[in-house]
């Protein structure tokens, strides 16, 4: 993962990062699994939907991006097992 964007517009965030990267369209930005763009909702169904379609499950992230992937990896453990904290 080389970059983590936490935005609450995330189709203004593709589009600064697609006029920084030459030869890049804002579609390449947007399913590129190298850039974590949006909300914390949006960056966990992100990493599901690159995981439904791609098979990515394992990503290697930048030490200062930790904390942001901590809160998105919460969201889709919650997501992933729902009844889980009923089964204490």
């Amino acid at each position: 993962m080389q970059s983590v964007t936490v935005t609450g517009d995330r189709a203004s965030a593709v589009e600064r990062i697609t006029a920084r990267i030459t030869g890049a369209s804002a579609e390449d930005v947007d399913r590129t699994p190298f850039l974590l763009i949006g909300s914390y909702e949006q960056m966990a169904g992100q990493l599901l939907a690159q995981a439904e379609e791609s098979g990515i499950t394992s990503y290697v992230v930048r030490e200062q991006a930790v904390p942001e992937i901590e809160r998105v990896l919460a969201l889709i453990e919650t997501q992933a097992a729902p009844g889980r904290a009923n089964d204490r």
